[in-house]
């Protein structure tokens, strides 16, 4: 039983060491400046849009309209909320 104990601590601490050594090899990685801002389109809907340098932009979120159950000033005040939690 002991015998079995010490191959398994063995066995762990070999691949403790590669990973150790793997991360003792990382490299730094360049991080990309990032665009955000919102758009409105024809139809209502507002779009948080985010373009990271060198890439498309693409539709993060949508805030969807509907006359009935939305207004301009809520949509205007949650896109605001979500774009300074987005760090615009």
């Amino acid at each position: 039983m002991t015998e079995e104990k010490t191959q398994i601590a063995d066995g762990v601490a070999s691949v403790l060491n590669a990973e150790l050594d793997t991360i003792k090899n990382a490299v730094d990685v360049k991080v990309m400046p990032t665009k955000i801002w919102c758009e409105k389109s024809m139809d209502g809907v507002m779009h948080i849009k985010i373009q990271h340098d060198g890439c498309n932009e693409f539709d993060f979120i949508q805030i969807q309209y509907n006359c009935i159950y939305t207004d301009n000033a809520h949509q205007r005040a949650l896109a605001a909320d979500i774009l300074k939690l987005l760090g615009d």
